[in-house]
């Protein structure tokens, strides 16, 4: 099951977390990162190509680079909480493949070529 949420909030995430280990499941915390400046661009050509709106203030203010900032939290401060960690970069060229910067355990990330020293 993906349960696919922002993560701009680490205390919803841990939240989510915890409710999910205490019913029995294994629950992994994968990153999907691409920084708020190309993420604003995006949304603009995906605009001019499908008119499917996102307020720009949204992704630029709102979520800024939160995600980021919300997985290394949790991987630095919280590590026993997942069973894995991975976060994956989609600062790619549009139909390019993203990429695995960072893994611990066997996270869906693995699924990815593994780049290392690459900042998100």
């Amino acid at each position: 099951m993906v349960i696919p949420k922002i993560g701009q909030d680490a205390n919803s995430i841990i939240a989510l977390a915890e409710v999910l280990k205490k019913i029995g499941y294994k629950v992994h915390l994968t990153l999907i990162s691409l920084l708020k400046r190309e993420a604003t661009i995006r949304a603009i050509y995906r605009y001019n190509e499908s008119k499917r709106y996102v307020p720009l203030g949204l992704i630029f203010d709102g979520y800024g680079n939160d995600p980021c900032l919300t997985y290394y939290l949790i991987k630095n401060k919280m590590p026993d909480l997942f069973e894995s960690y991975g976060a994956i970069s989609t600062n790619i060229e549009k139909g390019g493949n993203p990429f695995t910067v960072d893994i611990k355990g066997e996270n869906p990330a693995n699924v990815y070529e593994i780049k290392e020293n690459v900042l998100i």
